[in-house]
């Protein structure tokens, strides 16, 4: 699967407590930090084999890079996804939470209820994929069943079941790989 990369940038309006509040943000959804200079930070989550199972994109394997130069904060994301729905299909909700994190730096906003909402509407869009995934290996199970009774195999049965799941997670990520590059 494809990374999802992305870059953004705004201008820091007070830089005092800058750092309090990059850590206090990011501390907020679990990253981890890593201080590489002295005006470069990381946050970052580590990989998990439950990254499947978990239904919020920013508990999914991901690196923030936070580059700080001439009052403006540059940033680095990228987000390995969970290994089953790409993370493309997610960019509202990335867009969202750095939006917010400049709000929130520049404006001192309260950003958890923003960044709840977004977050409840990429659960949901998890849900959806996953419904249309269990919808596609059934037709696959019957057309599997229907194949094994046809041609007197078991394997066309499971053969199906394989199939229809790949080509249902083939299709959901290609359709959002498309649609967001």
């Amino acid at each position: 699967m494809i990374p999802y990369k992305k870059q953004y940038t705004f201008k820091i309006e007070n830089s005092t407590t800058l750092k309090t509040r990059l850590n206090h943000y990011f501390k907020q959804y679990d990253f981890l930090f890593e201080e590489v200079a002295e005006n470069q930070f990381i946050y970052f989550k580590k990989f998990s084999f439950l990254d499947g199972w978990k239904m919020n994109p920013l508990s999914w394997e991901s690196k923030v890079v936070i580059t700080i130069k001439n009052n403006t904060l540059s940033i680095d994301y990228y987000n390995e996804g969970n290994a089953q729905i790409t993370p493309f299909a997610f960019d509202y909700l990335f867009s969202e939470f750095f939006k917010n994190l400049e709000l929130y730096i520049n404006q001192t906003i309260n950003f958890e209820i923003k960044n709840q909402v977004a977050i409840q509407k990429a659960k949901q869009k998890i849900v959806k994929h996953f419904f249309i995934i269990i919808a596609s290996v059934f037709a696959f199970v019957l057309l599997g069943m229907y194949l094994k009774e046809t041609f007197n195999s078991n394997f066309v049965g499971y053969f199906s079941v394989i199939i229809g799941s790949y080509l249902s997670l083939k299709l959901i990520n290609d359709y959002w790989f498309k649609k967001i590059t």
